[in-house]
């Protein structure tokens, strides 16, 4: 094998390593924070890295030739590309994911807040039988509590709900509604976890 080919896989390798393990991350940015500044970043990697294992291939083959001192100057740029990559682009990736499962989070608790006061408007107070209410947590197009694709939270993805008479935080976890007619806290529907939102500093239960 050419001394040019063995220069070139000692770069493309450890970087196409370093892309696989951060595509997973960027996708989740993506689809779930909707960002076309990560799916051009994902996208501005990715065609370079197909470029060069095409034109890799083919000089292995003996179809073309590689040039050793341009593969010397792409092997330095990769080694920067893989340091960007390990020290900033996927922690600020994983920030992304965390924010925006947060607020997807909390406009989950705010539909199914709507609901509820709907529920009572309609019928002149809030439900007193938990069953009606998860039948609005399960209602087709809910999303989960916590997403566990990358271990973001200390609890597992749920749609289950408690019952309590009185607004009390367990940190089960779970969603929790307060089904007691005669608790002050009668109606209230929240997040029972203690853990705190890192982004407002706030427990989960107090939203």
């Amino acid at each position: 094998m050419k001394p040019a080919v063995i220069l070139r896989l000692v770069w493309l390798l450890p970087l196409t390593a370093a892309f696989l393990l951060f595509l997973p991350t960027a996708l989740i940015a993506i689809f779930v924070g909707f960002s076309i500044t990560h799916l051009l970043l994902t996208a501005g990697i990715a065609y370079p890295l197909y470029r060069a294992w095409k034109d890799t291939v083919q000089a292995i083959r003996g179809k073309t030739e590689l040039n050793l001192k341009r593969n010397l100057y792409a092997a330095i740029a990769a080694a920067a590309l893989v340091l960007l990559l390990t020290l900033a682009i996927i922690p600020k990736m994983l920030d992304l994911v965390r924010y925006s499962v947060s607020g997807s989070q909390k406009g989950t608790l705010a539909e199914i807040r709507t609901a509820l006061e709907g529920y009572k408007q309609a019928k002149g107070a809030y439900p007193a039988e938990a069953a009606e209410v998860e039948a609005m947590v399960s209602a087709p197009g809910r999303k989960e509590l916590w997403d566990t694709r990358l271990k973001l939270y200390e609890h597992r993805s749920t749609k289950a709900i408690n019952a309590y008479a009185s607004a009390e935080a367990r940190d089960t976890g779970n969603w929790a509604y307060v089904n007691d007619p005669a608790s002050p806290d009668f109606g209230r529907f929240y997040i029972d976890c203690t853990h705190t939102d890192q982004y407002h500093g706030l427990a989960w239960s107090t939203y």
